[in-house]
């Protein structure tokens, strides 16, 4: 039997610990995650998953990180590391039909 994996999920909205605990900043930098990344490498972590939102989840008052652009940073910043897109194809669908866009531009 092979030995567990493990990984983690990038904090791309930042740390939600600081809505209830307001000393602490909500931090969704790009420095503040690859900082983290960095850290779980060292610690022997496998794989860690970047979530794609468009906007934070929390409020769009929030700061969010951009998946594509993060994942590629990530891997020019890591060694080991195995950096994984968490992408949801429906999760941003259009709930308007193609056929609706199709028939108004011919």
């Amino acid at each position: 039997m092979s030995e567990p994996h493990y990984g983690i999920w990038v904090p791309v909205g930042g740390n939600f610990g600081p809505l209830n605990a307001p000393d602490e900043p909500i931090d969704a930098s790009y420095e503040r995650t690859r900082a983290l990344v960095l850290e779980a490498e060292r610690l022997g972590y496998v794989t860690t998953l970047v979530a794609q939102h468009l906007a934070n989840p929390r409020s769009l008052d929030l700061e969010q990180l951009e998946t594509w652009t993060a994942c590629a940073a990530l891997a020019e910043a890591t060694e080991s590391i195995e950096i994984i897109a968490a992408i949801k194809p429906l999760s941003n669908r259009c709930n308007t039909p193609a056929s609706t866009f199709r028939s108004s531009w011919m």
